[in-house]
């Protein structure tokens, strides 16, 4: 709520990417589970839900190497993001289609602050499927 505070501890990227993820992205909004009143769960951000839109799993996109896109390389991760091409060769579908058109707009300093902050979110083990 209000107006975007960056963490003076970060860096000027890590606070631009954080903006871009969450003020601009609401990346958050699909990629958390919620409670049962219907807000974010914040001890799991980012990690995934089988509670998506329209019913779809959401992946966790938090850095665990197993269960997150923790194994993922940076130019994995800028390449799904400019192109929906996951590292296996499939592609983002559902939900994620108009949010990869719009991430492709991004310059590419955007685009690479997006990157460093993903790329700095804590793991969190949460297994999502059906």
């Amino acid at each position: 709520a209000g107006e975007y505070q960056p963490e003076l501890d970060k860096s000027e990227q890590w606070n631009r990417g954080a903006y871009i993820a969450e003020a601009m992205g609401h990346c958050a909004e699909c990629h958390t589970p919620r409670n049962r009143f219907g807000t974010l769960n914040p001890e799991l951000a980012y990690a995934g839900t089988r509670d998506g839109p329209d019913g779809e799993l959401v992946p966790n996109i938090t850095t665990h190497q197993t269960t997150g896109i923790g194994r993922w390389d940076h130019d994995e991760l800028r390449e799904f993001l400019k192109f929906g091409e996951l590292p296996d060769g499939e592609y983002a579908a559902g939900s994620m289609d108009p949010v990869i058109e719009g991430i492709r707009h991004l310059t590419p300093q955007d685009l690479e602050a997006l990157i460093i902050y993903l790329r700095a979110l804590p793991p969190i083990d949460n297994k999502i499927s059906g």
